[in-house]
């Protein structure tokens, strides 16, 4: 999952893995977004404020778990000759 982030006409991104998205989905659950605001930043000690961590917690939280659909089959095109 990547975030980014609007700074100055740059946009930073960053990556979260799997584990560390659903920690911080688990505590905007649990406690709310501002509590999950707190994990990001312990995750990531570049992201200043919590304002840029809530952002980011709303990124996150919004988006599930992208895995592919083991039953899905491949394009005809996809196939191998």
């Amino acid at each position: 999952m990547f975030v980014a982030v609007r700074r100055d006409k740059m946009t930073e991104m960053f990556t979260v893995d799997e584990p560390t998205a659903e920690a911080i989905r688990r505590a905007v659950e649990d406690g709310g977004e501002l509590a999950g605001a707190t994990r990001p930043r312990r995750h990531f000690p570049l992201i200043a404020d919590n304002a840029n961590a809530r952002r980011c917690v709303r990124v996150i939280a919004s988006s599930a778990q992208m895995t592919p659909d083991p039953l899905e089959t491949p394009l005809a095109s996809e196939a191998p000759a």
